[in-house]
């Protein structure tokens, strides 16, 4: 994993920073680490305790919960971007939000089910865990502002330890399997409480709650944010799309367990993200002037510890697991790709003014995953493939015509053929399975 962080940024000067040098960013990989653990061990237990149908509804909800950051229509994402690049001290309104994503998620509701479309949940619960989860992002991007960044991963590690200790207790395993959107609702409030809490010194939380926010604040925050909004949407349709097409074209129990493969990507690709905000306002200070060699760095590296991962996953043989596996080493194939385009290509595009041609890049090529997954989901591994396929094109596409032309800088030849190896042993893996 220190291969992949090793270059991050380069400060002042031109002096490099390595992660050894620079203790955040190993602190919070450490955490996350630590949370990717405990994923683990919940994932491998929860089917056990649950059941795979249960499982598989547990996985479904969350990636629709994925989807939340839609709803404030760019709101958070612009108050986030504005406030690193203003310093100010302002506080975004939990009152206009709450509004906001009632009104957002009604409305979509409502067109959605006018066309035939069922998300399969109950809607005041679904818009009930949207709420939730935004002001959880809300209160965590207080704690980012503060350089704090380390309180909401921790946050995020104590649920997961807790969730992990309540699916071992035979009672509350039982509560959790009859009641999973309930459950991961007190789940959400019990990070949103803690971090509320943990806002030591800061005064923006209760300010959150006793104000609306003036109407020029509230513009000013939804055109700074409208734009990154095209970019969270092709992040979290990345993460979550799949599963929401796969649900009513898989049977109950091949659902679950692709969810179950799934899991561990997703882990995984938390790293990334977990690390997003930090390197993203790292990028605005430097302005990314001296990011070509650590660019391609990381795209190297990555790589190599996505080969990594396919061939250790490909051995691995956990007795009792066999099925649930089946496809974690086609799903990990995926992950170089995942981390180029979320933790590089999305905050490059942020910081050079990049996000429609990023949105418009991504969007389409989506939608020929979305193809892929509609039609080729009776192999999952092909499906897998040809996504891996679709990805690796869009990245490059993208680099070649404007990272290269924006930034200056773009992947070199011998990096674009060593990104197409996991590609290319995903393909011989699924020729011999």
């Amino acid at each position: 994993m220190k291969a992949i962080t090793q270059y991050f940024y380069t400060g002042k000067e031109g002096v490099n920073k390595t992660v050894l040098n620079n203790p955040i960013y190993f602190k919070i990989i450490f955490l996350s680490g630590l949370n990717v653990l405990m994923n683990f061990l919940l994932n491998l237990i929860l089917p056990s305790k649950i059941g795979i149908a249960a499982y598989g509804d547990y996985r479904y909800l969350y990636s629709l919960i994925g989807f939340a950051g839609l709803f404030h229509l760019g709101y958070l994402d612009g108050f986030y971007l504005t406030s690193l690049q203003e310093k100010n001290k302002e506080a975004a309104s939990i009152s206009y939000l709450s509004l906001l994503v009632l009104l957002v998620v009604g409305a979509v509701n409502y067109l959605l089910h006018l066309v035939g479309i069922n998300f399969g949940v109950n809607a005041i619960i679904l818009c009930s865990l949207f709420m939730v989860s935004n002001f959880v992002n809300q209160l965590a991007i207080y704690h980012n502002l503060n350089q704090s960044f380390l309180i909401s991963i921790s946050i995020q590690l104590i649920a997961t330890v807790a969730l992990l200790i309540a699916v071992n207790i035979p009672y509350l395993a039982e509560i959790l399997a009859a009641n999973i959107n309930l459950s991961i609702l007190v789940l959400l409030l019990f990070q949103m409480i803690l971090l509320f809490v943990l806002n030591f010194g800061d005064q923006r939380p209760v300010r959150s709650i006793l104000g609306f926010g003036s109407f020029s604040n509230i513009k000013k925050y939804h055109q700074k944010g409208f734009k990154t909004l095209a970019i969270g949407l092709i992040i979290m349709m990345m993460l979550g799309i799949d599963k929401v097409i796969l649900k009513s074209h898989l049977s109950k129990e091949t659902y679950g367990i692709y969810c179950f493969s799934n899991s561990f990507l997703i882990s995984l690709i938390g790293l990334s993200l977990s690390i997003s905000n930090k390197f993203v306002s790292e990028l605005y200070e430097q302005e990314a002037t001296n990011f070509k060699q650590n660019y391609n760095l990381l795209v190297k590296n990555v790589s190599v510890f996505s080969i990594f991962l396919i061939l250790v996953s490909f051995n691995i043989n956990l007795s009792g697991y066999t099925n649930l596996l089946l496809y974690v080493t086609p799903s990990l194939g995926l992950f170089s790709l995942l981390f180029i385009i979320q933790l590089l290509h999305s905050n490059l595009a942020k910081v050079h003014n990049l996000e429609f041609p990023f949105f418009a890049v991504y969007f389409g090529f989506i939608c020929i995953s979305c193809v892929i997954l509609y039609f080729f989901n009776s192999d999952i591994h092909e499906m897998l493939l040809l996504t891996s396929i679709v990805f690796y094109i869009a990245i490059m596409l993208f680099d070649s015509l404007f990272i290269r032309v924006r930034c200056k800088f773009e992947i070199s030849i011998q990096n674009k053929l060593i990104a197409l190896l996991p590609i290319l042993l995903e393909w011989v893996i699924s020729y011999n399975k």
